[in-house]
C-alpha cells in the first residue's frame, strides 16, 4: 500500500516538476525575447528568479482552474443528472423520461456550452492569466532580492504570452524521459513534434518565400522567435472537420490557421528579433506550410484515438430467427 502511494507521489511530484520547469523556461525566453523584461546577475541568480516566477504562474493557473470548476458546478451536475435519468430510464413503462424543461435537447446544449466555455476559460488562462501570475512572480521575485524587471503593462502581457506559448514544448522535452507510461511518452512527443513541424514551417516560409522576414540576429535567437511564434499559434484550440466536398476542409482549416497566424504576428512584430509577414498571399502560403508538415502527427493522433476506441459489435441479422421463405422436411 505505501509502495504504491509513494509511487504516485514520485508520479505527481515528477510532473509538477517537469511542468515548472517548463514554465520557467518560457520566462526565461521571453526574457530574451521581450524587449522591457529583463533578467540580470549571476546565473544561479536568473534561474531562481524565473522558478519563483514559474511557481506563480502555475498557482495562477491552478486557482483559474478551480474558480472554473466552482463557476461550472450547478451546470456539471444538471448534465450529469439528465445523463443518469437517461441511463436509468425505463423505455417500455416511460417512453418520454423527461419532462418539458429538461430535455434531451437541454441536456446536449448545456454539454456544448459547457465545453465551450471551458475552451475559452483554457485560453484566457494560458494568456491573461500567464501575464498576470508573471507580474505577480516579478514582483514577488523582486522583492526577495532577486534580478529581474518587467516595465509597462503591454510589456507585462506580451512577455506573458510569449511565457505560455514556449511552456507547452518545454514541459514536455523536461518530462519525456521520466514518463511512467507509454501513453504519456507518447503524448510528450506528440507535442515536441507539433512544435517543431510548426517552426519548420515558418522558418521554410522564411528561407523560400521574400515575403517572410525574420530581422537579423543570432539562429539560436532567431530559432527561439520561431519556437514562440509557433507556440502561439498552437495555444489556439485544434479541431476537425468534415466536408461532403474533396479538399474543402482542408481550405477551411488553413484559412482559420492563416487567421491565427495574423492574430500572432501583431504581437511577433513587437518582439526582438521580429518576424514579418507581408501581403495576403505569404500569410496563406505560411499557414498552409505549417498545417501541411503537421499532417503526420493529424494522421498519428486519428490512429491512435482510433485505436482506443472499442471494437464495433458484429453485426445483427434481423432475420436470423426468422427465416424469409418456409422451410419443410424436404428442404435443407
Amino acid at each position: 500500500m505505501s509502495r504504491g502511494v509513494g509511487a504516485r507521489g514520485g508520479v505527481v511530484l515528477l510532473a509538477y516538476g517537469g511542468l515548472l520547469g517548463g514554465t520557467a523556461v518560457g520566462v526565461w525566453g521571453a526574457a530574451l525575447l521581450v524587449a522591457g523584461f529583463r533578467l540580470e546577475g549571476a546565473y544561479g541568480q536568473r534561474i531562481g528568479a524565473v522558478l519563483v516566477v514559474g511557481a506563480v504562474i502555475l498557482a495562477v493557473g491552478e486557482v483559474a482552474d478551480r474558480l472554473f470548476a466552482l463557476l461550472t458546478r450547478g451546470p456539471r451536475r444538471r448534465v450529469r443528472d439528465g445523463w443518469r435519468r437517461l441511463l436509468e430510464a425505463d423505455f417500455d413503462d416511460d417512453p418520454f423520461p423527461y419532462d418539458t424543461s429538461d430535455t434531451f435537447g437541454a441536456g446536449l446544449g448545456r454539454l456544448m456550452t459547457l465545453g465551450f466555455a471551458g475552451l475559452v476559460w483554457g485560453l484566457v488562462r494560458d494568456t491573461a492569466g500567464t501575464a498576470l501570475g508573471l507580474w505577480a512572480g516579478v514582483r514577488l521575485a523582486a522583492a526577495v532580492g532577486l534580478p529581474v524587471t518587467v516595465t509597462g503593462f503591454w510589456t507585462t502581457a506580451l512577455a506573458g504570452v510569449v511565457a505560455a506559448g514556449l511552456r507547452p514544448v518545454a514541459a514536455a522535452v523536461l518530462r519525456t524521459p521520466f514518463s511512467f507510461s507509454r501513453r504519456a511518452a507518447r503524448a510528450n512527443v506528440l507535442t515536441v513534434f507539433w512544435y517543431a513541424a510548426n517552426t519548420a514551417g515558418l522558418a521554410l516560409a522564411a528561407f523560400a518565400l521574400d515575403a517572410v522576414a525574420v530581422a537579423p540576429a543570432p539562429a539560436a535567437r532567431q530559432a527561439l522567435l520561431l519556437a514562440a511564434v509557433a507556440g502561439l499559434v498552437l495555444l489556439a484550440p485544434r479541431f476537425t472537420l468534415r466536408l461532403p466536398l474533396p479538399g474543402a476542409a482542408s481550405v477551411v482549416l488553413i484559412a482559420v490557421r492563416a487567421l491565427v497566424l495574423w492574430a500572432v504576428l501583431q504581437a511577433a512584430e513587437l518582439l526582438h528579433p521580429g518576424l514579418r509577414i507581408a501581403g495576403f498571399w505569404p500569410l496563406v502560403a505560411t499557414a498552409a506550410l505549417m498545417w501541411a508538415l503537421e499532417w503526420p502527427m493529424r494522421l498519428s493522433e486519428a490512429r491512435a484515438e482510433a485505436a482506443r476506441q472499442p471494437p464495433a459489435p458484429p453485426p445483427v441479422d434481423p432475420f436470423a430467427h426468422h427465416p424469409p421463405f418456409p422451410h419443410s422436411p424436404w428442404m435443407p
